[in-house]
């Protein structure tokens, strides 16, 4: 059994200069985090493990200076730089050296406030507590010398931590699952693999009352080393989906509309089917 506790500080400053004064200026933060790990090797094949600590996120320092509202010029409160949050996760790893690798773990991360992207105005927001809790599994199974598969899942569970008003406790364009499935080869000089990755539905309005469509895409790479040197052919998004890679709900107003907009769903879609050739030397 192995155990480890440390910590981690971190220090970070800014300033703003921008066009209006009141928004402008200098600010800093510091924060302590601490963690804490442990593992225990139950057999030959099987390991437990469990670990807990503190984490932080950094909020756009324009929002640590900011006191009018740049639209409306009221006024409004700074945020913090930094932001705390805390988790912990248990597991247990299950392998052996020759044919496979598997994990599975529950998990659990709280935020102090969680960061929103707003849409009309191109930038994120510092928004409620939140929390997430979920599973997660990956596998790694050898079928040979050459081949060999690879699988990782997802499963996520987020809601604000608090009620706001009239809004809902779902978190926009939180992600539910996510999964990948893999296929690799290798052999001599020669290297290859296809991979899956699939985006669940997700949430697109604090009350889950618009949700945007799930994401599925293929990619394939194909490859050749010798000496330094490997070139390698990928393909990517090989079924060319049209599946959206990201989506928002928000309003926003073409020439002619009203000033309120029209609150649509918003996206980008996946990149078509690229092929792409590199050639890269290890030196």
């Amino acid at each position: 059994m192995c155990a480890r506790l440390y910590e981690i500080d971190s220090l970070v400053d800014g300033q703003v200069d921008g066009d209006n004064t009141n928004n402008s200026g200098k600010a800093s933060d510091a924060i302590v985090s601490f963690k804490f790990g442990s593992s225990y090797r139950y057999s030959e094949n099987v390991e437990l493990f469990a670990n807990a600590g503190n984490g932080f996120h950094s909020n756009d320092a324009r929002g640590t200076t900011i006191s009018e509202d740049p639209l409306s010029g009221q006024l409004i409160d700074a945020v913090d730089f930094l932001v705390r949050s805390t988790g912990a996760e248990i597991g247990a790893k299950w392998f052996d050296s020759h044919h496979y690798n598997l994990s599975a773990s529950l998990w659990t991360l709280a935020l102090d406030s969680e960061l929103l992207f707003v849409g009309d105005a191109g930038n994120v927001d510092s928004n409620r507590p939140s929390r997430r809790s979920g599973i997660e599994f990956s596998g790694y199974y050898w079928l040979s010398e050459q081949w060999s598969l690879d699988l990782e899942l997802a499963w996520t569970h987020t809601r604000f931590s608090n009620a706001k008003d009239d809004e809902g406790r779902y978190i926009e364009g939180s992600v539910p699952f996510v999964g990948s499935l893999g296929i690799n080869y290798s052999k001599l000089q020669w290297f290859a693999s296809l991979r899956s990755r699939y985006l669940g539905a997700r949430t697109l309005d604090s009350n889950n009352e618009f949700s945007a469509g799930n994401t599925l895409i293929h990619n394939g790479l194909v490859g050749y080393r010798f000496n330094d040197f490997s070139v390698t052919l990928k393909v990517l998004n090989v079924l060319n989906s049209k599946s959206h890679d990201i989506d928002y709900r928000y309003s926003s107003r073409l020439p002619g509309e009203s000033d309120a907009g029209v609150e649509d769903l918003h996206f980008h879609p996946v990149e078509p089917r690229s092929v792409r050739l590199s050639i890269r030397y290890d030196y």
